[in-house]
């Protein structure tokens, strides 16, 4: 649901001028994304963040299109020079131990803003069972590696295996319902969806979308998985872009099938993640993957073919805090497809989709950072990557600013 937003420059402005001077001040504010959820007491949080980037590379970064994979065709986004790369600003209303709800709004880039958040959410807790259920605009529950990265990440790059799966990020609008219990050595956790299924890799047409994700965690350790079915009917992939114009949802097949390859049928998502997180020593590590299958009909103007095609990805980091305000971080990449086609106009519709062209593709990305503060982390990355055979090495400079504030009810 895009929305009129402001001009670049100015809600950059804004921003900035907003957590300067709430950093200056004298109040005491969380930090990461708890600011996502309603606080657990009765009252209102506000909470505003930002990631200002210098990225400089060699060339367009082979990853914004991803060339050999099959997404929606369009040139992404070029984040090659000194902008805004994300922003958000978000409210959270607890009502009472019931009820609550949140909203946030936000923006990459010169992209117009537009609502990652607006739910609605039910909690009660029978004994030591805790029972969620949430309606609105989310993030489906994936579990915290899988859902956030790439989100405001310690490292600047949407992860290759996310990037394919989901195109970037999975935000829709659902129904989710969740089960928590904590025991005295584990965790668990499960939620079932069910979503409008329109974002990619659904289309306009799509069915509604279930999904399934459940975690454990015990002492350092925390494992999640999760499934979820799109069947998009009439999602589109452009053959070329002459706009050069970056889309967060999939060109809408029409009946000419201009420079469009078209596909229906079935979409699965599946996905993992393992994480330690040492309580006796400054070191976490991730290890994670996403697979997107595809079976069904691929066809262009020119052609038609049974189409069935596997997308496999993961990656692993270690971050290790050396000093209490400096950290070091590695992260490694790769990602695998195969595309099969099947009928009389399987070549020349393997040929327009740019399946020819897919290679394996790989990246390897150094991070250090300095955190100031709790609202101020300063991060510069060194990292090269290789896409359908072209190969790309970027430096980042980042800047994240964050701020969260409480209103407690009644007071």
């Amino acid at each position: 649901m895009p929305t009129h937003s402001l001009r670049p420059e100015r809600s950059l402005a804004i921003l900035v001028l907003l957590a300067s001077g709430l950093l200056s001040s004298s109040q005491t504010f969380a930090h990461g994304e708890a600011a996502l959820a309603v606080p657990e007491d009765p009252g209102l949080r506000l909470g505003a963040s930002a990631v200002l980037s210098n990225i400089d590379a060699n060339l367009l970064l082979p990853s914004n299109r991803m060339q050999g994979y099959l997404l929606q065709g369009d040139p992404g986004i070029d984040r090659r020079g000194t902008g805004l790369e994300h922003a958000v600003v978000e409210a959270g209303w607890r009502i009472n131990e019931t009820w609550g709800a949140t909203v946030a709004v936000g923006q990459h880039g010169t992209d117009q803003s537009h609502v990652e958040a607006a739910w609605v959410q039910a909690q009660r807790r029978y004994g030591p069972d805790d029972w969620l259920l949430i309606a609105g605009r989310q993030r489906p529950e994936l579990g915290p590696v899988l859902t956030m990265a790439g989100h405001m990440d310690r490292f600047a790059m949407v992860p290759l295996a996310k990037r394919v799966a989901v195109n970037d990020d999975w935000i829709d609008d659902g129904l989710q319902f969740g089960w928590r219990r904590d025991g005295l050595d584990l965790k668990w956790s499960v939620d079932a969806g069910l979503w409008n299924g329109q974002v990619f890799p659904g289309a306009s047409n799509s069915a509604m979308v279930p999904s399934l994700h459940t975690g454990v965690a015990l002492g350092d350790w925390n494992l999640d998985g999760f499934y979820a079915r799109f069947e998009p009917k009439g999602r589109g992939a452009v053959i070329t872009s002459s706009t050069g114009a970056h889309s967060h949802s999939a060109p809408v097949c029409d009946a000419l099938l201009k420079q469009i390859v078209c596909f229906d049928g079935a979409s699965e998502l599946t996905g993992a993640s393992l994480r330690w997180n040492s309580h006796d020593w400054p070191v976490t590590a991730s290890l994670a993957g996403w697979m997107r299958r595809d079976s069904g009909v691929l066809q262009s103007a020119n052609g038609i073919a049974n189409y069935t095609g596997d997308n496999q990805g993961a990656w692993a980091d270690v971050t290790w805090r050396f000093l209490p305000r400096a950290e070091v971080g590695v992260r490694v990449e790769n990602l695998y497809a195969s595309h099969n086609l099947h009928g009389a106009g399987a070549s020349l519709v393997a040929s327009e989709a740019g399946f020819g062209t897919y290679k394996p593709a790989n990246r390897s990305a150094l991070m250090v950072a300095y955190l100031p503060s709790e609202n101020l982390e300063i991060r510069f990355e060194s990292g090269e990557e290789d896409v359908a055979g072209i190969h790309g090495t970027y430096t980042a400079l980042r800047a994240t600013v964050k701020f969260d504030y409480f209103w407690e009810s009644g007071r």
